[in-house]
């Protein structure tokens, strides 16, 4: 049946929490496909000046679970540090700003993929997808993979 199962995987890996203002929840499933192929996040504060700000996101692996998993790790980080510079150079943070700050954030890892620099952690990533307990990617290799990602600044 190619890349799909004949009967979906129905187990859910579900997590809830709360921040500041607000309660979460999310539920993932594998569904039809061979393995797990997308990442989710939800952090209700980014830490220290930025507790107040909470992201929530969504990573879609397209065939391949390793450039989800890679912007799960990776994300949190470059937001942080965009938000940071832009606090220190007296931006208010704004709807508008947030924005700025995922585009940037979304390029930035566009560009860590590409760089020698995160060729290993890439290569670990797909190498544990590989060994998990649902299979791995299908065969797929990072360079056919993509990932269309969602993420969801509050402040």
């Amino acid at each position: 049946m190619g890349p799909y199962l004949s009967q979906p995987v129905t187990q859910k890996e579900s997590c809830s929490g709360s921040g500041r203002g607000h309660l979460w929840g999310c539920s993932a499933m594998q569904g039809w496909r061979t393995s797990m192929e997308d990442s989710h996040l939800a952090i209700s504060g980014l830490g220290e000046e930025l507790s107040g700000i909470s992201l929530f996101g969504v990573f879609d692996g397209h065939g391949g679970s390793e450039v989800a998993a890679f912007c799960k790790k990776y994300m949190p980080d470059e937001i942080s540090r965009q938000l940071r510079v832009r606090l220190a150079s007296g931006t208010r943070l704004s709807g508008d700003c947030l924005g700025e700050v995922l585009t940037a954030s979304f390029h930035a890892m566009d560009e860590m993929l590409r760089s020698p620099e995160f060729e290993r952690p890439l290569l670990a990533l797909k190498q544990a997808a590989r060994a998990g307990p649902k299979g791995g990617d299908a065969g797929v290799s990072s360079s056919e993979a993509g990932s269309s990602s969602s993420a969801d600044l509050d402040e």
